[in-house]
This record gives structure tokens, C-alpha cells and sequence, in this order.
């Protein structure tokens, strides 16, 4: 890689303490993530995968070591500042979508615009090019609770675009899916990776999935460590 990463971390770890005892979720963890590499990180349920997603896309905050974003170290930044850090550089899907029911999938997908203060009819406009992006054209005045749960996903996958992320991480992004839609959203994140050159983070339990990105890394006892996809080995 020439260029610079869009992630460096440096001995990052992450710690829960209680009376009894401290427990190392994450230890030890170095990491370089470069502008439009795709990365897998597997491990079993409980192994941390989720906490390095969500310490990396500014969700939670590391015991020690450091995170660096385009040379920033994002763990030294206030809660504000993290904040603005996560809706305008990161884009988020998660297992469980966090869809607002109030709302209509729209104005779900717009959000991220409207709460940073910018124009409703832009917001809006951009997010209705976003629904046609990822398949849900004419779904734009519907109840989110009426879309089924691969359309739900859909719909937050293009919310977690809105404000053209720098990074997209996906927690489990097919976990709740039929092998149908999972397959859909699958070629969906592979397909925007290209299209928009966006950073793709994911963690997964699903194999076929993780042997698709460019970089697999098997998180276990709190370590990272790379392995071989399917297609590196054949």
C-alpha cells in the first residue's frame, strides 16, 4: 500500500473491571486498515468483535493504547468531538437495524443529515437516491415497521451512507437474514466498496461472507491475528 491508512492502531486494548476481577477483552491489538480495503474479522460470540467495531468507529472508547484516523488519534478526542466524528466519517450497520419507528424509511435514511443541521430537502433528496442505490425505490413513504427485515437492513445500510463515510463498519450485517437476503446485502456492501471506494469493516460469523473481503482477522483471547481467505488458499 503507498498510500497512508485511513486506520492505525497502535497496542489498543480494552478492559472491564469489577471487585473481583479485570478482564481483558482486547489486548494487544495492532492494526492498519488502508482507503478501500475490504476487512473481515471473525471470531466466536463474545470474542470482542463487536467492542473493536464499536471502539474504532468512536461507539466506546479504548483502556489504552491508541486509534488513528488519518493520522488523528480519535482516542484522545472529547465526547463531542466524537460524536461529530461518527456522523460525518463513519457509517454504521448494525445486526439489529435501530430503525425509528415514527418515522417513515425516508426520513430514517436522511437522519444523519437532518440531525447535523442540514437542508431537509437536500437531506431528503440525497436519501431518496440512496433507497434507489440499494433496491428500495418506491419504499420511500413507507412505515419501516411494514418493510420486511431484508428491506430493514437495506435501509440501514443506505443511512449508514448518507453522509459519505470515510468507513463503513457492519456488525453482523447478515446475521438475522434468510440465505436469500443475506446473499442480497452480501453483493450490496462488496458492490458500494467499489462503487464508492468506501473502507469496508465487518464483523462476522459468516465465512463465505468473510473469505469475499480483501483482509480476514481472527479475533480470539483479545488478539488479532490474519488468516487466509478461501479464495487466497485455492
Amino acid at each position: 500500500m503507498n498510500s497512508p491508512p485511513v486506520y492505525n492502531l497502535y497496542k489498543m486494548g480494552k478492559q472491564i473491571s469489577n471487585p473481583n476481577e479485570t478482564i481483558n477483552i482486547l489486548q494487544n491489538i495492532n492494526l492498519s486498515v488502508y482507503k478501500e480495503e475490504t476487512v473481515a474479522i471473525v471470531g466466536s460470540s463474545g470474542s470482542g468483535k463487536t467492542t473493536l467495531l464499536h471502539i474504532m468507529g468512536g461507539l466506546d472508547t479504548p483502556t489504552f493504547g491508541q486509534i488513528y484516523f488519518h493520522g488523528e488519534d480519535i482516542s484522545r478526542f472529547s465526547p463531542l468531538g466524537l460524536a461529530n466524528f461518527r456522523n460525518q466519517k463513519i457509517g454504521f450497520i448494525f445486526q439489529f437495524h435501530h430503525l425509528l419507528p415514527e418515522f417513515s424509511t425516508l426520513e430514517n435514511v436522511a437522519m444523519p443529515a437532518l440531525i447535523q443541521g442540514q437542508s431537509k430537502k437536500k437531506s431528503l433528496e440525497k436519501a431518496k437516491g440512496l433507497l434507489r442505490t440499494v433496491g428500495l425505490s418506491g419504499q420511500e413513504k413507507q412505515p419501516v415497521l411494514t418493510l420486511s427485515g431484508g428491506e430493514r437492513q437495506l435501509a440501514s445500510t443506505a443511512r449508514a451512507l448518507m453522509q459519505d463515510p470515510d468507513c463503513l463498519f457492519a456488525d453482523e450485517p447478515t446475521g438475522n437474514l434468510d440465505e436469500k437476503n443475506g446473499e442480497i446485502i452480501q453483493d450490496l456492501l462488496l458492490h458500494l466498496n467499489q462503487k464508492l471506494g468506501t473502507t469496508l469493516i465487518l464483523a462476522t460469523h459468516n465465512h463465505d461472507l468473510a473469505d469475499k473481503m480483501q483482509k480476514k482477522l481472527l479475533l480470539k483471547t483479545g488478539e488479532l491475528s490474519e488468516v487466509a481467505t478461501a479464495e487466497k488458499t485455492a
